[in-house]
């Protein structure tokens, strides 16, 4: 069973909204010609830094479609990312 912050953090969709920021953010900024990935991958950072305790909690517990989700959306980002090394120095 689930500690009590991470179950109400699950139940409150917390998986499928971070995996919907990302994959709209991009889209959303792409749109204005900006560089999407630099900016949804800085929030994402501190996003997850802040989680870094629970993150395993979240990953353990999560709906596993949720979590395969968003990990989808994690390689997508990490692949474009990848592909402007100035952004990953």
């Amino acid at each position: 069973m689930a500690p009590p912050n991470i179950a109400n953090a699950l139940r409150a969709g917390l998986l499928p909204s971070l995996e919907r920021l990302m994959r709209e953010g991009v889209g959303e900024l792409a749109a204005r010609d900006q560089k999407p990935e630099v900016h949804v991958a800085a929030v994402l950072a501190r996003y997850l830094l802040q989680l870094r305790r629970d993150w395993g909690w979240l990953l353990a517990y999560a709906d596993p479609r949720q979590v395969a989700a968003l990990m989808r959306t994690c390689a997508r980002l990490v692949s474009r990312l990848a592909e402007q090394p100035a952004v990953l120095k």
